[in-house]
């Protein structure tokens, strides 16, 4: 699923290219809506075959195809910090219904995480909870960070600050120089998120224009995707010489033609970027 142009973005999403009653199966690699989100439309115009995903992606993507979120890899990072006595004693806010339900289903598959998550665990059996994190699920206690004087930090999902109640921290927030707005991941052309990265002052929220006048961080470690390091790390596994083809099927493409290269001094052969639309048989 595209996101982030408007009605050119809509109209992408709607033209398939293909008649999703031929389909067989659909092979899920993750819960990203970008890559879930177009499942129930496929089935509504004739899908009817399988799914092909692990129990974890299943999990999620029960609440992932109502909302979209990606933050416990940051939960978990803040819980290190404090274990280690490196966050300053401020209330930490994370209002994003969707999220608190993803962070119960991670802890679900607890099997599923890396060793690093297990190594906390030796010591702290909740790796994505401490004692100053709080989880906002209601409106009514959202609503009440509005008000608040004191300093907190308010996590809230959609990263990329499309939709849900980021939207509404960002009107209330952004036009205050004591606050800090940080983006942690990447934020595609023409959304909020890429408008205020841009520089666009003032900012059209909800059809209000905000005069920015919060500072306006970036930082790219908790993208939702492995940048190249990670997915050279992920290909390491595989023998180069016994994998056929491999296909570059994210991201814009300025970014996949420079990937495009690690991939092929690792070894792997036949790399290539398939225009919407190609047909591969396997």
């Amino acid at each position: 699923m595209f996101q982030g142009k408007g009605l050119e973005t809509d109209a992408t999403n709607r033209e398939l290219g293909f008649d999703p009653a031929e389909i067989d199966h659909v092979i899920l690699s993750h819960a990203h809506i970008d890559h879930s989100g177009l499942i129930p439309y496929i089935y509504r115009l004739g899908f009817h075959g399988s799914v092909v995903c692990t129990s974890a992606t299943r999990d999620l993507c029960a609440i992932m195809l109502t909302d979209s979120g990606h933050i416990q890899e940051m939960d978990y990072t803040l819980n290190n910090f404090f274990n280690e006595g490196l966050l300053p004693k401020v209330n930490i806010y994370i209002d994003s219904p969707l999220a608190v339900n993803a962070t119960d289903i991670f802890r679900l598959h607890l099997d599923n995480l890396n060793d690093a998550v297990h190594k906390v665990m030796e010591n702290d059996p909740d790796p994505f909870g401490f004692s100053s994190l709080r989880y906002i699920k209601k409106v009514t206690e959202s609503k009440k960070l509005n008000t608040l004087r004191t300093p907190c930090v308010i996590i809230s999902a959609s990263g990329m600050a499309e939709a849900g109640r980021i939207k509404h921290h960002l009107a209330n927030n952004i036009e205050n120089p004591d606050n800090t707005v940080l983006f942690v991941g990447y934020c595609a052309p023409a959304t909020l998120g890429a408008r205020i990265l841009d520089g666009e002052d003032p900012v059209s929220i909800f059809g209000v224009k905000h005069p920015v006048k919060a500072a306006v961080e970036r930082i790219e470690a908790f993208s939702g995707h492995g940048d190249y390091r990670e997915m050279k790390q992920y290909l390491h596994c595989q023998e180069p010489k016994q994998v056929k083809q491999v296909f570059l099927v994210h991201g814009e493409f300025d970014a996949q033609a420079f990937y495009r290269g690690e991939p092929e001094m690792a070894g792997f052969k036949n790399v290539s970027i398939p225009d919407k639309g190609t047909e591969v048989v396997i």
